[in-house]
């Protein structure tokens, strides 16, 4: 099952893959101060649905991709690092 600690863990853990800093996410979230937002992070504030949905907007993660503690991270960045946009789709000729 998983708590909100691991949650917040994975939180951070792809803050840091994307290289933002704490200050850019809580500007983002509108939070205060930086502190504010290190408080979600270490699991000190309550994380409530919709600033969750909000860190999943930002960190560009699937909220259920976030919940699932099965779920690897750096395969779902992986993926995504190799996935075209679609008007970059390479389209092929088969001759």
């Amino acid at each position: 099952m998983i708590t909100s600690k691991i949650i917040c863990n994975r939180i951070k853990y792809l803050r840091v893959k994307r290289n933002y800093n704490q200050h850019f996410i809580s500007i983002k979230l509108g939070l205060g101060s930086t502190k504010s937002y290190a408080r979600i992070e270490n699991n000190e504030s309550e994380l409530n649905i919709n600033t969750l949905l909000k860190v999943c907007v930002i960190l560009r993660i699937p909220l259920l991709v976030l919940l699932d503690e099965d779920y690897d991270l750096d395969a779902y960045l992986a993926a995504e690092f190799f996935e075209l946009p679609p008007s970059k789709k390479i389209k092929f000729k088969l001759q």
